[in-house]
């Protein structure tokens, strides 16, 4: 869903569960070349709010929006972000007889 509010967010998803509610937002930052298109996690439980930013997850537009799509179709948390966008880098990066196990 598009917003309104902040023309600097590309994307921003909500996923609501019976404790939780997860937000995810790509958020574009102007550079020289272009775009740098970073990830903004929050993870809501009742009073608790705990909140993730990554900056420059890509500078690829539609790259950043499939990754935040793929975060909110596995409910990804905000205390799992880091470590889930290091996996996936990992995997990506791995050479390919790794990433065949």
């Amino acid at each position: 869903m598009k917003t309104d509010f902040c023309k600097n967010i590309i994307i921003s998803k909500a996923v609501r569960t019976e404790d939780a509610v997860y937000r995810y937002r790509i958020i574009a930052t102007t550079r020289a070349e272009g775009y740098d298109y970073s990830l903004f996690v929050s993870t809501e439980m009742g009073d608790i709010c705990d909140e993730c930013f990554v900056f420059s997850v890509s500078t690829d537009e539609k790259k950043a929006i499939t990754l935040c799509e793929y975060f909110a179709g596995e409910t990804v948390s905000a205390l799992h972000t880091e470590e889930i966008l290091s996996d996936l880098i990992g995997e990506i990066t791995a050479p390919s007889a790794l990433r065949l196990l």
